[in-house]
């Protein structure tokens, strides 16, 4: 398969996930649910909650560091391949105007890092709950997962191609984590016995 049949088959999904016929309500729970695996939205947060209440979580410890992780791959990929996105790019043959009520026009569409973070936190609950709650976190995450990469394409922000290989980098971020992990648990050690926390 080529760049020209991979851009022509981003063309013709992208306008049939965006021209499909949803209410409006279900639209704006999209638009705000869309952002429920959001790096800049959730980095900050967790971070801050590691800090004040979860410093010996080993899944909350894994997560941010899959989060950080990422950023080194997710954004020298949006820099190295400046993609634009579909409501900015001559590719689909439909009129594509951008739905989401957070992205900028500057943004680099290639990967998703939506897309990403949410085989990110997939992965992080299923390596590190247990029980019922793994298997629930588990359903949830998948579900939610496959709803991120429909919304992001639906809202008009990312094609098709830019959700399945940021699924697909989610998954290597995470087999990263794993090697350096046992490292990065050491540095946090050192890290907060040194500050007192």
């Amino acid at each position: 398969m080529n760049l020209k049949n991979i851009k022509n088959w981003d063309a013709k999904w992208i306008c049939k996930i965006y021209n499909l016929q949803i209410p409006s309500f279900l639209q704006w729970v999209i638009k705000i649910f869309t952002h429920l695996c959001s790096n800049i939205i959730w980095l900050p947060i967790w971070g801050i909650l590691f800090i004040l209440f979860f410093r010996n979580s080993v899944l909350i410890q894994f997560l941010l560091s899959t989060m950080v992780i990422d950023l080194f791959i997710e954004l020298p990929s949006k820099f190295f391949f400046k993609r634009r996105r579909p409501f900015v790019s001559p590719y689909p043959k439909c009129k594509i105007n951008k739905r989401d009520i957070m992205k900028a026009k500057s943004n680099s569409s290639f990967p998703s890092g939506h897309a990403m973070f949410s085989m990110e936190y997939l992965f992080s609950f299923a390596l590190y709950s247990s029980g019922i709650f793994q298997i629930s976190f588990i359903i949830f995450w998948i579900i939610l997962a496959l709803f991120i990469g429909f919304s992001r394409v639906y809202l008009g922000v990312h094609f098709p191609t830019d959700v399945l290989i940021g699924f697909l980098l989610g998954i290597i971020v995470v087999i990263i984590t794993i090697f350096l992990f046992p490292y990065i648990q050491y540095i946090l050690f050192i890290g907060l016995s040194y500050s007192g926390l």
